[in-house]
């Protein structure tokens, strides 16, 4: 079906277009439920079938018919990782800071990892992803069969090639590192005539690894993509073929304009005779619901109606499903569930990222969930529910079920949005608790931004809500929890927590490139701003001098120091919420060094340890502006032990022995305090990678 097209449909063919569709079936895409009780259901089936019988036609006249809306494809900026000419397929990876982490991590595994015995190698589980090379160079892969007794074919996950590959080299990736989904993405170009495909890969392949790619998602076909390409902002396909007048738009990639856009759909009313195709609003679907925002039904009113599902723990983020809509879709649905679970069908394999029907262990009912992260160690599953936001952590595969296509047809119904109103470092356990007393009420809400990401929500204990006290934390408890460095100092380092950190920072960082960019005449030290890199890259600084007009910044998300910075490299933070959200680096110390005593063990052992690698932090003790804790490296190494002084040895010993017996919790809530603005403006020279690509 073409999305974009105003599609009317002719009165007088009314009674034909009846007779020749009544009682047959049509496989479509359920997308909504109007309040009329009407579904809005995509099929394309049927809409050739009208097309066919002449009973519709493409209106052209602007004197007939308003004119079709402007729409606009959303472009996803790539790198071209690898092209099957033979198979007219490639893959591509967009996540580049994801990549380059990966690649570090490998790096290092490649040095440290045994290699497996061929007994190990035949024990490993379907999907176990390993270590393998390619030109010499390690990579991640998984096995997809055993070639012969010395070899095994291998598929390189963040790729998407695939090569023979020696037993007896084989090494198996660590937890760690296999926790990071798969980074090579399946795509095919659309549209481009049979006779051509084989010149267009071929040409493709000039472009792998070009800075310079977009892509814009027509439809799915599985796992794979159809889509269009863009090389410095051209399109690709039309070299070849494609036309760009007839095609169908898929409804996830379509970007709000300024001008309404009204789609065409086809309203189906059970035991209804067929009418007039209605306009509607088509929402999206939100796979990744913390950076998509999702569509809700236009209204006269600001102010909107959903019920509030998931609130998160450890940051002001809530999940919406829009009612009362979504009531016949679950239900639907669940129907759907019941039926899969009651055939017991189940798959072979299960991969991050895929679909599935899992069961929540809290109430023992099956939902539809997708694979957040797998440990090989226990062999347990990280899961996210897709209709309420909520996830699942250590559940085993023995929950799961296969999906199926009918489920594919129904969007997830949970839509995340960050609470206006309330800054990170405001949120507590406490003022959790008070938003979790209206989980599964319907709430009044409305949009604070023109991204509609950030909503204030008309709660019934409001005041409590959006006070601005905020709960002090005790430290009577000790906290532990996995971090990575991120720069350091003489007498102090930055740490992000993990995995948190990552996610914000990533989300963070995608918005300060591409919002707009508005001077200020003047600045004070402490002022927080905007501040650009010698490499073009925006980052949130706060000013800690100023010096003939020369300011020294620190990024307060990676704790280093741009210095001599002009007034022309800095700019106005795009919106206050952005201001007023708490640091993402952490600043820490060595517990038991004095303040003077840190700078050798943070030159000699903190600077030492690569800013992608993995540590165990345990928080001693705190300030309002620093931590002072334990860092245990993965071989067990304990950063703060001193070899010469016994005391320190014994006590040290005995923080290690502390570090085993602690539950490990990624997902606590933990108070910490800004940046303390008289921190030094050295620059850190080693773990500054925010500084260059």
């Amino acid at each position: 079906m073409f999305s974009f097209y105003f599609i009317v449909v002719n009165e007088t063919d009314k009674e034909q277009t009846i007779s020749q569709c009544e009682e047959k079936d049509f496989n479509g895409k359920i997308i909504t439920k109007t309040s009329e009780g009407k579904y809005i259901l995509e099929c394309e089936a049927l809409f050739q079938a009208l097309v066919n019988i002449n009973a519709i036609k493409e209106t052209k006249s602007a004197e007939t018919t308003a004119k079709p809306a402007e729409t606009t494809m959303k472009r996803t900026k790539c790198s071209i990782a690898y092209v099957d000419s033979t198979e007219h397929e490639f893959y591509i990876q967009e996540d580049s800071d994801t990549v380059d982490l990966i690649t570090g991590l490998i790096e290092q595994e490649d040095q440290d990892n045994p290699v497996l015995s061929i007994d190990e190698v035949n024990q490993l589980e379907p999907n176990t992803i390993i270590i393998a090379k390619y030109d010499d160079a390690p990579y991640r892969a998984i096995i997809k069969s055993k070639k012969s007794d010395e070899e095994l074919d291998v598929y390189f996950i963040d790729y998407g090639n695939t090569s023979s590959y020696s037993i007896s080299s084989t090494k198996r990736a660590s937890e760690n590192l296999s926790k990071y989904a798969h980074q090579a993405k399946h795509c095919r170009l659309y549209g481009i005539p049979s006779n051509e495909l084989d010149k267009a890969y071929e040409d493709l392949n000039e472009y792998l690894e070009n800075e310079s790619v977009e892509i814009s998602i027509i439809n799915k076909e599985d796992e794979i993509s159809n889509v269009l390409v863009y090389i410095e902002n051209q399109c690709f396909n039309e070299k070849f073929g494609y036309n760009p007048n007839h095609q169908p738009i898929n409804e996830e990639n379509i970007l709000s304009t300024n001008v309404e856009q009204n789609p065409p759909l086809t309203n189906i009313e059970e035991n209804d005779s067929l009418t007039d195709v209605e306009e509607q609003n088509v929402p999206t679907e939100e796979d990744v619901p913390v950076i998509e925002p999702a569509q809700v039904e236009s209204s006269s009113s600001k102010t909107r109606t959903a019920r509030l599902v998931y609130v998160e723990k450890d940051r002001p983020y809530v999940y919406l499903q829009f009612s009362p809509e979504c009531d016949d879709i679950l239900g639907e649905i669940n129907d759907i569930i019941e039926k899969i679970v009651e055939e017991n069908k189940r798959d072979s394999t299960y991969e991050v990222g895929q679909k599935i029907i899992a069961k929540f262990h809290a109430d023992d009912q099956f939902y539809r969930a997708r694979i957040e992260s797998y440990s090989p160690s226990s062999e347990t599953y990280n899961i996210y529910f897709l209709d309420f936001g909520n996830t699942d952590e250590n559940t085993t595969n023995e929950y799961f079920y296969s999906y199926s296509e009918q489920l594919e047809s129904f969007e997830a119904q949970a839509h995340g949005y960050s609470l206006g109103q309330i800054p990170t470092d405001q949120w507590t356990e406490e003022k959790r608790a008070f938003v979790d007393e209206n989980s599964n009420n319907d709430i009044q809400f409305e949009f604070l931004d023109e991204n509609q990401s950030i909503i204030y929500i008309d709660f019934p204990n409001k005041e409590q809500i959006y006070s601005s006290e905020t709960t002090t934390t005790t430290n009577d408890n000790k906290q532990i929890f996995d971090a990575k460095i991120c720069s350091t100092d003489n007498n102090c380092f930055y740490i992000h927590i993990l995995p948190d950190d990552d996610l914000h920072l990533g989300e963070i960082e995608d918005f300060l490139q591409t919002c707009d960019k508005q001077k200020q005449d003047s600045w004070s030290i402490n002022d927080r701003c905007l501040v650009v890199n010698d490499d073009e890259k925006y980052f949130r600084g706060q000013i800690r001098s100023i010096n003939d007009n020369q300011y020294d910044i620190q990024c307060i998300d990676y704790g280093t120091i741009l210095t001599n910075r002009t007034i022309d490299q800095l700019f106005q933070l795009p919106n206050d919420d952005l201001c007023r959200q708490q640091a993402l680096a952490h600043q820490c110390r060595l517990f038991g060094y004095d303040d003077e005593q840190q700078t050798d063990p943070i030159n000699q052992r903190i600077r030492d340890i690569p800013n992608v690698e993995t540590v165990k932090i345990l928080v001693e003790n705190r300030t309002d502006s620093c931590l002072y804790v334990t860092v245990t490296r993965d071989n067990s190494e304990n950063i703060n032990q001193q070899e010469s002084d016994k005391e320190m040895n014994d006590e040290t010993s005995h923080i290690s022995q502390s570090l085993s017996t602690l539950s490990v919790t990624n997902n606590q809530t933990i108070d910490f305090g800004e940046n303390d603005p008289s921190t030094t403006t050295l620059i850190d020279q080693t773990n500054n990678s925010m500084l260059k690509d």
